[in-house]
């Protein structure tokens, strides 16, 4: 399992998106020159709202910085997204905004986004997943960690919670600083994608630029255009296509307040990568992630996944569709529990809904937003409900907004026989779920104990196919830990797997056997540590297969391996005799390796079934 998480104080780059609904078109080559100016432009701003915010509130500072922001002339546009967000649309075509987010005294972030807090719900659901993820790789970016409260004890709980009933899954945590724009594009590896960081209306941070800067600190905007397009690597395509934006966070504890430079992705960068994720769920676990008012042709990150192909999608939304800032500890509580019930294997499309099947939410308690005015109107989108300040009362629910079926297939300890209500131990190894004890069905199938009725069907090479079963040296005794012997008859024609599982081909025991490490191991990995005769070599029983030495019965009835072998059925043929011979899977008592050889149809093995997928 994949487990990194370097813990550096970083802050995410974002890019917000202006009003404009045109498609974005690109720029003038001077992208760098116009990054810088912009910047510049950010930092001063800064020193308008921090000298307001020392005279009065946040509102206060914000409408002062609306007002200033109006009055520059290589500012187009700039509009309130709440009471703690404003974007900025700059006369060279690029894009910025200022995200304001409220720390505590120990330095956590408050929120994911602009500012707000509020009251916090907990939910408890159940319910039934028809679509597996069937890839068990889970992702979490992090570029916040320390910021976000994500200790080393915050981590291996989330490690914990899902491993607990899948040990095959791999969890990747990248955090800062090693989140890199690159990242993205392996996005279409991970099963499970959660984005733990910043976020706006159609975009997310992944990076910092540089330390945060109070009005004291040196400014020198050289290295800071260098660190983006440099040190980080991001084009000037990039940039003038509105693919990445620049973004200045300014963080508020009480009186003290910085700001920092970071990057964001668009849904613009989401829409053109070069991935599929068809098999995978995506948590936007940040602000404004559920936006999706302006519909499914417009820039927002819902749509953006979709693109991609995401088999399911979170995020937190108003009822109408439009979105806002989450409280931090919201968003991971949210994080806990859809975790839970995606690895528990319930719906993802109930995992939303409260112990009374109502939804969840977060109570946003907002003061009343005060609109900027200018010479030059700060603009304020008629389409978007974020503009027209969202009601005190609203809630801002945590929801699923594509298929709601997925869900993390919980590997049960045991299945019931409903034909005859026999209980068998299962287990899960890689995606596949195999019985853990030997079939012990008998239904219709006959019971040939003696001798002279084995080889009857065998008649001295007449074949006959009658399904046939007997216990191991007629020792009923040993039905309950060993199972029934059967020929291949009993297995196919006699229907002896229960229903919803089959006999495995060798297709399905290669699997098997390669997620157990190959042949030479394989063994090992599936034997019992009891019960085999010495020396049981490299027996650990680490799969779970639970392989005991259930031995064999051939064509003339002779017993084999007592306590020093077992062997099992699969249902594909052995060339070139398929007619009568197939392929049987083996382990021994003196070492490690599974084996396979050419098994007479009229012979008598143990089975274990595997579930239909």
């Amino acid at each position: 399992m994949k487990f990194k998480l370097i813990v550096l104080s970083l802050t995410l780059m974002t890019f917000s998106t202006c009003k404009d609904k045109s498609e974005h078109v690109d720029l003038t080559p001077n992208v760098k020159e116009q990054t810088k100016s912009n910047i510049t432009v950010l930092r001063d701003g800064f020193e308008v709202y921090y000298g307001e915010l020392m005279k009065g509130d946040t509102l206060t500072a914000l409408d002062a910085l609306g007002g200033w922001l109006a009055k520059q002339d290589n500012v187009k546009d700039a509009w309130y997204r709440d009471y703690g967000h404003i974007q900025v649309e700059f006369t060279n075509g690029l894009k910025s905004g200022f995200n304001i987010i409220p720390v505590g005294a120990d330095g956590t972030h408050l929120t994911r986004g602009s500012g707000g807090t509020g009251g916090l719900k907990l939910f408890k659901a159940s319910g039934v997943s028809t679509n597996d993820i069937k890839n068990k790789k889970v992702l979490f970016l992090m570029p916040y960690p320390i910021e976000f409260g994500y200790n080393q004890e915050r981590i291996s709980e989330l490690i914990s919670l899902i491993t607990g009933n899948h040990k095959d899954m791999e969890v990747t945590i990248l955090s800062a600083p090693d989140v890199r724009l690159e990242d993205l594009k392996t996005l279409g590896d991970y099963g499970l994608i959660i984005l733990d960081t910043h976020g706006q209306r159609d975009g997310f941070s992944i990076a910092h630029l540089k330390d945060k800067f109070d009005l004291t600190t040196p400014w020198f905007p050289d290295e800071l255009v260098k660190e983006v397009f440099d040190v980080n690597q991001i084009s000037s395509e990039l940039i003038s296509k509105g693919l990445i934006e620049i973004q200045v966070n300014i963080y508020q504890e009480g009186d003290k307040t910085r700001f920092e430079y970071s990057i964001v992705v668009t849904d613009r960068y989401i829409r053109q990568l070069d991935v599929d994720l068809s098999d995978a769920v995506v948590f936007g676990n940040h602000c404004y992630s559920g936006y999706t008012y302006d519909g499914p042709t417009k820039n927002n990150m819902p749509e953006a996944w979709k693109s991609r192909g995401a088999a399911c999608y979170y995020g937190y939304a108003y009822q109408s569709g439009a979105s806002a800032q989450v409280d931090n500890d919201f968003s991971k509580i949210m994080e806990q529990a859809l975790l839970k019930r995606l690895v528990d294997g319930d719906s993802t499309g109930e995992a939303h809904l409260g112990e009374n099947f109502l939804l969840q939410y977060f109570d946003v308690h907002s003061p009343s937003l005060v609109s900027p005015r200018s010479t030059r109107s700060v603009q304020m989108s008629a389409t978007d409900p974020m503009d027209d300040f969202i009601p005190i009362s609203d809630r801002l629910y945590f929801l699923q907004l594509f298929d709601p079926t997925y869900s993390y297939h919980r590997c049960k300890d045991t299945i019931v026989d409903s034909r005859d209500n026999q209980v068998y131990k299962v287990v899960c190894i890689g995606n596949q779920m195999w019985m853990a004890e030997n079939l012990r069905y008998e239904g219709t199938i006959t019971h040939y104990a003696d001798s002279a009725s084995w080889v009857s069907v065998y008649d001295d090479g007449a074949y006959h196919e009658f399904p046939a079963w007997c216990y191991f040296l007629n020792e009923s005794s040993r039905n309950a830990s060993e199972g029934k012997l059967y020929n291949w008859h009993a297995i196919t024609k006699g229907n002896a797997c229960p229903n919803g599982w089959r006999l495995p081909s060798e297709a399905d025991w290669e699997k098997l056997i390669t997620e157990l490490g190959g042949r030479s191991v394989a063994g090992g990995k599936m034997k019992s540590t009891s019960g085999w005769l010495s020396p049981n070599a490299g027996a650990t029983n680490s799969s779970g297969f639970n392989a005991i030495p259930s031995g064999s019965r051939s064509t003339t009835s002779h017993w084999g391996l007592d306590k020093a072998g077992a062997t099992y059925w699969s249902s594909s043929p052995y060339d070139p005799l398929p007619e009568h011979s197939v392929w049987v899977e083996s382990l021994w008592y003196e070492d490690a390796e599974m084996v396979r050889f050419k098994g007479e149809k009229v012979e008598g093995h143990a089975c274990r079934c595997v579930k239909d997928k």
